[in-house]
């Protein structure tokens, strides 16, 4: 597995309300990996990935309010082998995925005294499908006995 990361976070104090600040950062990740069984390079994965976010933080007596957006693309392809019937390697795309979304996030919270606070938050981002989901040659062989 081959694993390039990049990241990076800003923020800045802000003169609102009782304090607050602004922050940004996004990140850049590359992940290649192989799997290999028997001599075969089985499965070729790689899955690039770009976020960024843009977030406001402000304070006002008791209260800790956070708003903010966060964007996410990821593109996952590669290509999986297998040895068929009769011992020939076939070849496959893996099932494409990419896909990029902009999620909104929300936190308010109340702080009871120190250490000791009730939070209510939003936030969401992208289900990632499992490798075996893209696989095109993942079958399940069932018979009556596995179910």
């Amino acid at each position: 597995m081959k694993i390039a990361n990049f990241k990076v976070d800003y923020s800045q104090p802000l003169k609102i309300l009782d304090g607050g600040k602004v922050s940004l950062g996004g990140l850049y990740e590359n992940q290649d990996f192989d799997t290999e069984s028997k001599g075969l390079t089985n499965l070729e994965y790689k899955r690039q990935t770009t976020a960024t976010y843009l977030e406001f933080q402000a304070k006002l007596k008791k209260f800790d309010f956070i708003l903010g957006t966060r964007a996410e693309n990821y593109d996952i392809s590669g290509v999986t082998r297998a040895l068929d019937s009769t011992n020939t390697v076939v070849q496959k795309d893996l099932i494409p995925f990419n896909k990029f979304k902009l999620f909104p996030n929300a936190s308010v919270q109340y702080n009871l005294m120190n250490q000791v606070y009730i939070a209510a938050n939003y936030n969401k981002k992208i289900s990632l499908p499992s490798i075996s989901a893209l696989n095109p040659n993942n079958t399940t062989f069932q018979d009556q006995i596995h179910k």
